[in-house]
């Protein structure tokens, strides 16, 4: 399956936000920032890595 990196880029936008807020109540504190690497999607039952990480330097 092919997906378009702005399909991807729109489900962060419209997804992350609501996953952030759910997730917030089981983070601990941290020091620096967290950076996410890869991001696995279910398609069909079946984890998938649509787009790998993109780091910046």
């Amino acid at each position: 399956m092919e997906v378009d990196h702005s399909t991807i880029n729109r489900w962060v936008l419209a997804y992350a936000p609501a996953i952030e807020r759910r997730l917030r109540r089981f983070r601990k504190p941290h020091c620096g920032s967290v950076r996410v690497d890869e991001t696995y999607i279910k398609v069909r039952g079946q984890l998938a890595l649509p787009v790998p990480g993109h780091r910046q330097a």
